[in-house]
C-alpha cells in the first residue's frame, strides 16, 4: 500500500506490481516545478482527500514524486496506475551493505514495543554513516536496558550485525519549523542515497 499519515491511503499494489490509485478515496494530481499539470512525465504528487471531514486537505503536496501510467493493467482493475513512485530521499536508511530501506522500519519497531510494554513518548533516529546510528529517546520508567538490547538486536537483524547502535536519553525532541516531529534524519550524502534507490 502507499499513503500518507495526513491523507490516508492513496494506492494499492495489485498482483502485477502496479500501484492503482484509490480514486474513490482521494483525487491525485502531478505537477511540474512550475505548477503545471503533468499526465505522462514525473512531477510532484498533489493529493486532495475525500474522507477527512475534520481538517480537509485540498491539493496537498505530500513531498513525493511519481508519474501517471497510461497503460491498462492486466489485472483488469480500472483504477489508474501510479508509477515511478519516489518517496523522500531523506527517509532512506542504508544498511551496512548499502541496501536501502524506508526509515519506517524504526517506527514499526517502536510501535510494536509500545503496544507490548507501555509508552514511548518520542524518539528520533539519526544515521551518521552506513555503520553508525544514534537513537534519541524520551525515557520513561518502563524502558530498561534489556529493551534497548532488544531494539539493537532487531535493528542489526535488518541493517547488519556490524551496525553500531547507540542510544541517547533526552527530555524532549524538538519539532521542525513546520511543527512536525521528524523521526529520522541522515548525514549520508543525498547523491549516494539516490544511487541506491531502485
Amino acid at each position: 500500500e502507499y499513503g500518507a499519515a495526513e491523507t490516508g491511503l492513496i494506492a494499492f499494489e495489485c498482483f502485477h506490481k502496479n500501484y492503482h490509485l484509490m480514486i474513490d478515496c482521494c483525487y491525485t494530481e502531478i505537477v511540474n516545478p512550475k505548477g503545471n499539470l503533468q499526465s505522462d512525465s514525473a512531477g510532484k504528487l498533489i493529493v486532495t482527500d475525500f474522507h477527512n471531514f475534520k481538517m480537509p486537505l485540498l491539493r496537498y503536496e505530500i513531498g513525493d514524486s511519481a508519474t501517471f501510467s497510461q497503460e491498462e493493467c492486466p489485472c483488469g482493475l480500472k483504477f489508474p496506475i501510479l508509477r515511478d513512485l519516489l518517496g523522500r530521499t531523506t527517509d532512506v536508511v542504508l544498511s551496512t551493505k548499502g541496501v536501502p530501506y524506508h526509515s519506517i522500519v524504526f517506527y514499526y519497531l517502536m510501535k510494536d514495543f509500545a503496544e507490548k510494554n507501555g509508552e514511548i513518548f518520542q524518539f528520533k533516529v539519526h544515521q551518521i554513516s552506513t555503520t553508525e546510528i544514534e537513537i534519541k529517546i524520551v525515557k520513561t520508567n518502563k524502558i530498561e536496558e534489556k529493551d534497548l538490547n532488544y531494539f539493537t538486536g532487531k535493528i542489526k537483524e535488518k541493517l547488519g550485525q556490524d551496525m553500531n547502535v547507540r542510544f541517547k536519553y533526552t527530555d524532549s525532541i524538538p519539532r521542525e519549523k513546520s511543527g512536525k516531529l521528524r523521526d529520522f534524519t541522515t548525514d549520508i550524502d543525498i547523491n549516494l542515497l539516490r544511487e541506491k534507490l531502485p
